[in-house]
Protein backbone atom coordinates (compact mmCIF):
# COMPACT_ATOMS: atom_id res chain seq x y z
CA UNK A 1 0.00 0.00 0.00
CA UNK A 2 0.96 3.63 -0.40
CA UNK A 3 0.53 4.30 3.34
CA UNK A 4 4.24 4.45 4.10
CA UNK A 5 4.51 7.84 2.39
CA UNK A 6 1.68 9.41 4.38
CA UNK A 7 1.82 11.34 7.62
CA UNK A 8 0.28 9.74 10.70
CA UNK A 9 -2.72 12.06 10.36
CA UNK A 10 -3.23 11.10 6.70
CA UNK A 11 -2.86 7.38 7.55
CA UNK A 12 -5.56 7.77 10.18
CA UNK A 13 -7.77 9.48 7.61
CA UNK A 14 -7.24 6.68 5.11
CA UNK A 15 -7.98 4.09 7.79
CA UNK A 16 -11.27 5.86 8.54
CA UNK A 17 -12.15 5.77 4.83
CA UNK A 18 -11.25 2.09 4.58
CA UNK A 19 -13.32 1.37 7.68
CA UNK A 20 -16.32 3.16 6.17
CA UNK A 21 -15.94 1.29 2.87
CA UNK A 22 -15.68 -2.20 4.32
CA UNK A 23 -18.74 -1.60 6.48
CA UNK A 24 -20.77 0.26 3.83
CA UNK A 25 -22.69 -2.76 2.57
CA UNK A 26 -23.48 -4.06 6.04
CA UNK A 27 -21.31 -7.17 5.81
CA UNK A 28 -17.64 -7.81 6.41
CA UNK A 29 -16.08 -10.36 4.07
CA UNK A 30 -12.98 -12.35 4.97
CA UNK A 31 -11.01 -10.29 2.44
CA UNK A 32 -12.21 -7.04 3.99
CA UNK A 33 -11.28 -8.30 7.46
CA UNK A 34 -7.75 -8.99 6.16
CA UNK A 35 -7.54 -5.40 4.88
CA UNK A 36 -8.54 -4.02 8.27
CA UNK A 37 -5.99 -6.23 10.01
CA UNK A 38 -3.27 -5.14 7.58
CA UNK A 39 -4.10 -1.49 8.20
CA UNK A 40 -3.89 -2.03 11.94
CA UNK A 41 -0.50 -3.71 11.50
CA UNK A 42 0.88 -0.83 9.40
CA UNK A 43 1.86 1.52 12.14
CA UNK A 44 -1.35 1.48 14.15
CA UNK A 45 -3.28 3.60 11.72
CA UNK A 46 -6.45 3.13 13.74
CA UNK A 47 -4.89 4.92 16.71
CA UNK A 48 -5.59 8.35 15.20
CA UNK A 49 -8.35 10.67 16.31
CA UNK A 50 -10.01 10.48 12.88
CA UNK A 51 -11.24 6.89 13.27
CA UNK A 52 -14.84 7.91 13.98
CA UNK A 53 -14.77 10.86 11.58
CA UNK A 54 -17.16 11.44 8.74
CA UNK A 55 -16.15 10.72 5.16
CA UNK A 56 -15.36 14.32 4.29
CA UNK A 57 -13.29 14.91 7.45
CA UNK A 58 -11.34 11.70 6.91
CA UNK A 59 -10.75 12.57 3.23
CA UNK A 60 -9.51 16.04 4.23
CA UNK A 61 -6.64 14.37 6.11
CA UNK A 62 -5.05 13.58 2.74
CA UNK A 63 -4.36 16.91 1.08
CA UNK A 64 -1.86 16.22 -1.72
CA UNK A 65 -3.63 15.53 -5.05
CA UNK A 66 -1.31 12.66 -6.03
CA UNK A 67 -1.81 11.03 -2.64
CA UNK A 68 -5.56 11.52 -2.95
CA UNK A 69 -5.59 9.74 -6.30
CA UNK A 70 -3.43 6.90 -4.98
CA UNK A 71 -5.73 6.62 -1.97
CA UNK A 72 -8.78 6.58 -4.23
CA UNK A 73 -7.33 3.69 -6.22
CA UNK A 74 -6.77 1.85 -2.92
CA UNK A 75 -10.35 2.62 -1.87
CA UNK A 76 -11.69 1.19 -5.13
CA UNK A 77 -9.50 -1.88 -4.63
CA UNK A 78 -10.95 -2.40 -1.17
CA UNK A 79 -14.46 -2.29 -2.63
CA UNK A 80 -13.53 -4.63 -5.48
CA UNK A 81 -12.13 -7.36 -3.19
CA UNK A 82 -15.29 -9.42 -3.61
CA UNK A 83 -15.54 -8.74 -7.35
CA UNK A 84 -18.32 -6.19 -7.14
CA UNK A 85 -18.79 -2.64 -5.93
CA UNK A 86 -22.01 -2.67 -3.92
CA UNK A 87 -24.39 0.27 -4.27
CA UNK A 88 -23.61 1.43 -0.72
CA UNK A 89 -19.87 1.25 -1.44
CA UNK A 90 -20.36 3.26 -4.63
CA UNK A 91 -22.10 5.98 -2.62
CA UNK A 92 -19.13 6.20 -0.23
CA UNK A 93 -16.68 6.18 -3.15
CA UNK A 94 -18.59 9.05 -4.76
CA UNK A 95 -18.41 11.07 -1.53
CA UNK A 96 -14.66 10.47 -1.32
CA UNK A 97 -14.17 11.40 -4.99
CA UNK A 98 -16.25 14.55 -4.51
CA UNK A 99 -14.18 15.54 -1.48
CA UNK A 100 -11.03 15.20 -3.59
CA UNK A 101 -12.51 16.76 -6.76
CA UNK A 102 -12.04 13.57 -8.79
CA UNK A 103 -14.44 13.90 -11.72
CA UNK A 104 -16.75 11.20 -13.12
CA UNK A 105 -14.53 10.37 -16.11
CA UNK A 106 -11.49 9.86 -13.90
CA UNK A 107 -13.56 7.82 -11.43
CA UNK A 108 -14.67 5.49 -14.20
CA UNK A 109 -11.14 5.17 -15.58
CA UNK A 110 -9.81 4.39 -12.12
CA UNK A 111 -12.47 1.75 -11.47
CA UNK A 112 -11.67 0.11 -14.80
CA UNK A 113 -7.94 0.19 -13.98
CA UNK A 114 -8.54 -1.52 -10.63
CA UNK A 115 -10.67 -4.19 -12.33
CA UNK A 116 -7.91 -4.84 -14.89
CA UNK A 117 -5.30 -5.10 -12.15
CA UNK A 118 -7.48 -7.59 -10.26
CA UNK A 119 -7.85 -9.69 -13.42
CA UNK A 120 -4.08 -9.61 -14.00
CA UNK A 121 -3.48 -10.66 -10.41
CA UNK A 122 -5.91 -13.57 -10.81
CA UNK A 123 -4.21 -14.58 -14.08
CA UNK A 124 -0.79 -14.51 -12.44
CA UNK A 125 -2.03 -16.60 -9.54
CA UNK A 126 -3.34 -19.22 -11.99
CA UNK A 127 -0.01 -19.26 -13.82
CA UNK A 128 1.92 -19.65 -10.60
CA UNK A 129 -0.30 -22.39 -9.28
CA UNK A 130 -0.64 -24.26 -12.58
CA UNK A 131 0.69 -27.78 -12.61
CA UNK A 132 3.20 -28.62 -15.29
Amino acid sequence: MFLAGLSAHARAGFAALAHALVHADGRLSDEEQVILERLRAEGGVFNGVIEDAGIEEAAAAISEPAQQRAAFLECIGICWLDGVIADQEAIVLDRIADAWSIGPADRLAMVEWVKRQAELFDDARLLILAER
